[in-house]
């Protein structure tokens, strides 16, 4: 959450700059941008990193 918090309120201009900003480990980050970007929550280009909504909302069944 922390990483798409961080994406939506600032401009990303590269997962590497992502990492240090955060203060988390490069491989960790682009792991984790590459996950949220299979699952549509983010976009990569190379303008950086986006995220370009307000909200998310889940729905589980039980």
């Amino acid at each position: 959450m922390e990483l798409l918090h961080y994406v939506r309120r600032h401009q990303v201009g590269s997962v590497r700059a992502l990492a240090k900003a955060l203060g988390r480990d490069y491989s960790n980050v682009h792991a984790d941008v590459q996950a949220l970007t299979m699952a549509g929550l983010l976009e990569t280009s190379d303008n950086g990193v986006q995220a370009n909504y307000d909200v998310i909302e889940t729905r589980i069944a039980i």
